[in-house]
């Protein structure tokens, strides 16, 4: 089967290097991947983020619906919020980790992962069906809207000034701003995977010609108005490194089915709300303590952590294993999380890494991993 293209795939297979990513063509660099990643921690870098699962969920109870698949408290959530939570199974393991946001009480727009999107709509319409079975007159209807939306994301503390150049508004964090683009209107979430400020657009047209037309226009748009803020066309390296110094999961390497949110470190409010009384997976996540939990680490000795590789106790008994690691631009050094027991968990623990025939000296470090005052979201400003 062929590799699905987003509406952005033309531009991006003439300026940049495109590669099949969660079977989709995707750019994985425009320029340098360490200058794109720069330019989102120092001022503002765009993704085409097209890839991933978009769904509606609309209806009277759509937010009814949505609070039994999500351990969030989605009921509890006002219009124009939006907020990170996970779809589990019934054993509390992860099948996604996913975007919810709330429109308007009869309308949830849901997000998923690419590689899942097809088993999300499935769980979806399976759980939707079992629902109406008992209660016939339950109002939901769901639509994919995937292939007839485009979706970016414009990240870095020029971010904000950005979008509000381009649509007239910018969304705080977590929030909902509804913009425009020509005669088009487009739907802003103060949402992203860089730790960073910013926000992710969204723009639907059932024609696909025009939805092309149109995205790219949006692209080139937004690099050309924001020219004097240095804007700079992101692939997925720079995704992948910025996500892993703020701390943020990847689907199928560090967390996945058979992960809990206790083991992955994310089970706390309001991701997940201890006081619901039920949703898929609550009853098997409450009973299970974890054998092992989620550490972010940063190598002291040379060297590049990579998925797969063992973590080591200093004695060299394997104790672990890392899930995600790369290098990083902003420490100069070799980054990474990964799955050890609790004993060895505490942020200034020395580990090794298992790094082909070596041993390398790393140590464990709080998300994210670089300086917060200078960094992300929660950054210092100028005053």
């Amino acid at each position: 089967m062929s590799p699905n293209r987003t509406p952005l795939y033309d531009w991006h297979i003439s300026h940049g290097d495109v590669v099949d990513f969660a079977g989709w063509e995707m750019p994985v660099r425009f320029s340098n991947i360490i200058e794109e990643h720069m330019a989102v921690r120092d001022a503002v870098g765009i993704f085409d983020v097209s890839h991933m699962g978009r769904i509606h969920v609309r209806g009277k109870h759509a937010k009814d619906f949505i609070d039994l698949i999500v351990p969030r408290n989605v009921k509890r959530m006002s219009s124009d919020r939006a907020g990170y939570t996970y779809v589990l199974n019934e054993n509390g393991g992860f099948k996604d980790d996913v975007i919810v946001t709330v429109l308007d009480n009869d309308h949830v727009f849901f997000v998923c992962n690419a590689s899942n999107r097809k088993k999300i709509v499935n769980w979806l319409l399976t759980h939707l069906k079992t629902i109406r079975s008992v209660f016939p007159e339950f109002d939901v209807k769901l639509q994919d809207v995937t292939f007839q939306s485009a979706m970016i994301a414009i990240q870095g503390p020029a971010a904000p000034e950005l979008m509000k150049r381009v649509f007239g508004t910018a969304p705080a964090r977590w929030r909902v701003a509804h913009g425009s683009f020509e005669d088009y209107d487009v739907l802003l979430t103060g949402t992203g995977y860089t730790g960073e400020v910013g926000g992710e657009i969204t723009i639907e047209i059932e024609n696909k010609d025009e939805l092309k037309k149109v995205a790219i226009a949006v692209w080139q748009a937004l690099l050309e108005t924001g020219s004097d803020l240095a804007v700079k066309p992101c692939g997925l390296g720079a995704r992948d490194s910025l996500r892993m110094e703020a701390g943020y999961c990847l689907y199928g390497n560090d967390i996945d089915e058979n992960i809990t949110p206790k083991e992955a470190g994310l089970f706390f409010s309001p991701f997940a709300d201890n006081e619901k009384k039920w949703y898929i997976g609550k009853d098997s996540l409450e009973t299970k303590e974890p054998e092992n939990i989620r550490i972010g680490f940063v190598m002291i000795e040379k060297g590049i952590p990579r998925h797969g590789y063992d973590i080591l106790d200093s004695k060299g008994e394997k104790i672990g294993w890392v899930s995600s690691g790369t290098q990083s631009p902003i420490l100069h050094s070799g980054i990474g999380m990964g799955y050890v027991s609790s004993e060895y968990a505490d942020p200034g623990t020395e580990l090794l890494i298992q790094i082909r025939k070596k041993q390398v000296k790393a140590k464990v470090a709080k998300f994210p991993l670089y300086n917060s005052e200078r960094y992300g979201v929660s950054r210092q400003q100028p005053s």
